[in-house]
C-alpha cells in the first residue's frame, strides 16, 4: 500500500456561529475529507453532522468532558464530485466557540480506509491524550487532535508528529492537530502533546487512513480561499 497524500489542511474558528471551509478547485474524486469538529459548550450531540457540498458523512471518533464544556468530533467524507468542497460544522445557539480543521486526504482505499479511529478524554493538568489506535496498514497515515478546557494554550506536539497546527479564538480555548507517517502495523500507541499552561481538562482524537494499492498524484493545483486559513499544501 501507499502512503495517503494530504492535499491540503484548511482552519477556520468562530465565536458564537456554525464554521466554514472550502477547499480548492484540485480537490479529486476519491479524495477523503477528514473534518475535526471542535466545541466548548453545549453537548456533544448537538454537534450534528457537516453541511455543505453534498455527500455521505462518517462519525469516526469523538470525545467529550460533559454539558457546558469542551467536546470533540472527527467525521470523514468521500469526494464524489470533483472541485470545491463546502464543509460547515454547526453551532448550537449558545454564543459557544466552534472550531473547524479539515484535512483532504488522496490515495485512500476505497474500502478499509478507515483503518482505526476513536477518542480520549485527560482531566486537569498539562498533558493531552490522542488515543493508541489499531491499524492493520504498515505505512498508514495517522492524523490526530488535542483540545484544551478553559485556557488557551500553545502545544509541544508528541516526538515523531510533523505539521502541527494551532485554532484559538476568544482567548477560551486552543484546537490542535498534526500528523505521522507510520511504519508498522499494530496499535499505535497513544500521541500525547503537552500544554504550555494548566487546563481543567482535555479531549482528544485518532485517527489512521490506510492507503490505496497505487499511489495518489498530485492533481490540479489548489487555489487560495478567503474565508479560512490554508496552512499546509503537500504535494
Amino acid at each position: 500500500m501507499a502512503t495517503p497524500i494530504v492535499r491540503e489542511v484548511l482552519q477556520n474558528s468562530v465565536g458564537g456561529g456554525p464554521v466554514t471551509v472550502v477547499t480548492g478547485v484540485g480537490t479529486q474524486v476519491d479524495d477523503v475529507l477528514c473534518t475535526i469538529h471542535g466545541c466548548d459548550y453545549g453537548t456533544l450531540a448537538g454537534m450534528t453532522t457537516p453541511t455543505g457540498t453534498s455527500g455521505t458523512w462518517a462519525e469516526d471518533a469523538f470525545a467529550d468532558l460533559g454539558v457546558n464544556t469542551i467536546h470533540l468530533k472527527l467525521w470523514t467524507r468521500p469526494v464524489t464530485v470533483s472541485g470545491p468542497q463546502t464543509v460547515t460544522v454547526p453551532d448550537q445557539g449558545f454564543g459557544e466557540e466552534n472550531f473547524q480543521f479539515t484535512y483532504v486526504v488522496a490515495g485512500v482505499a476505497a474500502v478499509g480506509g478507515i483503518d482505526g479511529a476513536a477518542g480520549a478524554t485527560d482531566g486537569a493538568g498539562t498533558s493531552a491524550t490522542a488515543p493508541s489506535v489499531p491499524p492493520t496498514g504498515t505505512d498508514d497515515l495517522l492524523i490526530a487532535a488535542w483540545f484544551s478546557a478553559n485556557n488557551v494554550v500553545n502545544f509541544s506536539f508528541p516526538a515523531g508528529m510533523t505539521n502541527g497546527l494551532e485554532e484559538e479564538t476568544a482567548g477560551f480555548v486552543t484546537l490542535a492537530t498534526a500528523r505521522e507517517v507510520l511504519t508498522a502495523s499494530g496499535a499505535t500507541g497513544t500521541r500525547v502533546a503537552t500544554a504550555s499552561v494548566s487546563c481543567s481538562g482535555f479531549t482528544g482524537v485518532s485517527i489512521a487512513l490506510k492507503g490505496a494499492a497505487t499511489a495518489a498524484g498530485a492533481g490540479p493545483p489548489l487555489s487560495p480561499y478567503a474565508g479560512a486559513r490554508r496552512r499546509l499544501l503537500v504535494r
